[in-house]
């Protein structure tokens, strides 16, 4: 089946043997050899039980052996060290039995000797002393590598089960990987339980593949930052989202797949750029780091709603701005009350009348001018106020006062300069030919689209690599061009925006007006760039999840779970290894409740239910009827 972990144990479990093997030959088997010598004893003790066995027992017999050829060259080398019975030669047998005796220090006695203690012959001495010596190190091998063997924590790792299954589903508008594991040993649980996932793949760039590539996945249950630490006397449900930095998200919905990395906009912090680092988007959504950042004025956010917030708000405070400046071309706080001759025909009862009527407009004038003061002048930088006027204040008209915020020194009342404001710079269209900047941007992830998959047959079963190169699109570029003048009113917010929001359905088109209301629509700009109501890109739930279907299916990937442990009774410390593949992956499915109470009122886990897989509608039914 070409899987690293096989499920060759019961329960659907895995031994946890890896399926890889080794070529070499020549001088690179040697180096290798070499290498393995170094670190012989754990070589040694990784073997099976009875192979070890085996080989000590070889080992020891060869050690009896070797002592007993040296009794019989001691023995022939002069009379006085005879062994033998009666002044005959040391037989074999002879030798290999004192080799033995001197071995398990059982004691001596030889009937054609009278001198036990070798009074006669120094160098069988010497041999029995070596041969005491060496049989006191086999020993304490034996004894040593025998209870490292028996005693070894790898076998405590079948009492770690996994759920056969793994599920996926779409919880909030994100899809999950979830799967289950639990200790079976209730009385001894694992010590400091941590749970790391690996996805294994084929990876291809559309020319070369890379085979049996590994990616870490970040997991949310239990928080991979705080360790990933389970408690496993309970089942514990162990959750990866499928994010942009997942290996389960099909290339195709990558935001790396319209627009290149540009180390600005679209850079690693809100996709996966290889060899960038593997974040989670759940950290930019709790606040944690940002994901987003403004082209414009540099400032960063949480989210691309955030940042949508924004550029929303700014374009709002800048069109109120630019209609100040406009008010401030045509405003002369400056210029003198004159009042309109009487009307014809008009007595003097008639005069004052008329005169109390003109004063309460005066007054309105003033007050309107007052309240103005450039409407929101406050918001307004002084370098854009540079106002001179050519018509001085008379100081006698006590009708109409100073604005204080406007007040002329003497030196610019002399200098009697014109009136001026600094406009905003725009920047030019790009468009070519009368092509729209959209149609332009479409044909061109198409053009790189085709040169990408040009040769996608010949790479089938491999998940393609979003690389952080290629061309960008020239307003990224103008945006990161810190020489020249913009406005938020002049960000193109579709190059921005590649957060995909799932809808239920394909007629819920969600929009920015149902997220944002502004309080006078007549105010947005009738410029699609520079409308407040831009459309999310949104996906169908049941589209994605297709795609994720495939993908998993078509990439063959291996998706491996270590668990690792300290084992509480001889503190070893484990590892728990079990794998899943797209035969082992169900979708819109989760698992069922398997905790139950006792009868004496105690939890009770049903192993029955561990691998069980029900829809996620029925799980609140399940519980109830087994509460009935």
């Amino acid at each position: 089946s070409g899987r690293l972990l096989d499920r060759d144990n019961a329960f659907h479990q895995s031994t946890g043997l890896m399926h890889v093997s080794h070529f070499a030959k020549g001088e690179t088997r040697s180096q290798v050899l070499a290498l393995y010598s170094d670190d012989w004893f754990h070589v040694l003790l990784s073997l099976e039980t009875y192979k070890i066995m085996l080989l000590l027992g070889i080992l020891v017999t060869l050690v009896y052996l070797f002592f007993a050829l040296l009794f019989i060259w001691v023995d022939r080398s002069g009379p006085l060290c005879r062994m033998g019975r009666e002044g005959q030669r040391l037989s074999f047998q002879g030798a290999f039995a004192f080799s033995l005796i001197t071995s398990s220090t059982v004691g001596y006695g030889f009937p054609g000797s009278g001198d036990p203690y070798f009074f006669d012959c120094p160098g069988l001495l010497t041999v029995v002393y070596f041969q005491v010596v060496v049989s006191l190190m086999v020993n304490a091998f034996v004894v040593g590598l025998i209870l490292q063997r028996v005693g070894r924590a790898d076998t405590r790792c079948h009492q770690v089960v996994f759920s056969d299954k793994a599920c996926i589903r779409c919880i909030g508008g994100h899809f999950y990987f979830t799967h289950q594991v639990y200790d079976l040993d209730r009385r001894h649980p694992v010590v400091e339980a941590h749970v790391r996932c690996y996805a294994v793949f084929h990876e291809t760039d559309g020319a070369n593949t890379a085979l049996f590539q590994t990616r870490f996945m970040r997991l949310q249950n239990p928080n991979d930052e705080l360790g990933g630490v389970l408690f496993l006397s309970v089942p514990c449900t162990v959750v990866h989202q499928i994010d942009q930095w997942s290996p389960l998200l099909p290339p195709k919905e990558s935001r790396i797949w319209e627009n290149y990395n540009d180390n600005f906009v679209h850079n690693s912090s809100n996709r996966y750029v290889f060899p960038g680092l593997i974040l989670r988007e759940a950290d930019a959504e709790c606040g944690d780091r940002s994901g987003a950042s403004c082209p414009i004025c540099g400032e960063s956010f949480q989210t691309e709603m955030h940042l949508m917030r924004h550029i929303r708000y700014m374009r709002n405070q800048e069109e109120i701005e630019e209609k100040d400046r406009e008010k401030m071309k045509s405003y002369n706080p400056c210029r003198k009350y004159t009042p309109s001759p009487l009307p014809p025909g008009s007595g003097s009862g008639s005069g004052a009348a008329y005169s109390a009527t003109m004063k309460n407009q005066k007054k309105d004038a003033h007050s309107n001018t007052k309240s103005s003061e450039i409407h929101r002048s406050s918001d307004v930088p002084d370098s854009d106020m540079d106002t001179d006027h050519t018509t001085d204040y008379h100081e006698n008209d006590h009708d109409h006062e100073k604005p204080e915020k406007l007040r002329l020194s003497r030196n610019e009342r002399e200098r009697g300069s014109v009136a001026r404001t600094r406009p905003i710079r725009r920047l030019p269209p790009s468009n070519s030919k009368g092509k729209s900047l959209s149609r332009l941007r479409k044909s061109a992830t198409k053009l790189s689209q085709r040169k990408l998959y040009q040769n996608q047959r010949s790479t089938e079963g491999a998940v393609f690599l979003p690389r952080g190169g290629g061309s960008v699109d020239s307003h990224l570029v103008e945006y990161a061009d810190l020489t020249r003048p913009m406005s938020h009113r002049d960000v193109d917010f579709s190059l921005l925006q590649t957060d995909i929001h799932l809808v239920p359905g394909k007629d819920n088109q969600t929009t920015l007006e149902d997220l944002f209301v502004p309080l006078d629509k007549s105010t947005s700009s009738v410029n699609e760039k520079n409308n407040l109501y831009l459309k999310l890109k949104t996906r169908r739930v049941e589209d994605l999840r297709d795609a994720i279907r495939d993908h998993v299916t078509n990439s063959k990937i291996e998706i491996v779970v270590l668990v690792e442990g300290i084992e509480a009774r001889s503190s070893n410390t484990f590892q728990a290894r079990h794998s899943y593949t797209h035969e082992n992956i169900v979708f819109d499915k989760f698992f069922a409740t398997c905790m139950e109470v006792a009868p004496d009122g105690h939890a009770q886990v049903n192993l029955n239910h561990f691998h069980t897989c029900v829809p996620g509608k029925f799980i609140i039914l399940i519980l109830l009827i087994r509460i009935m």
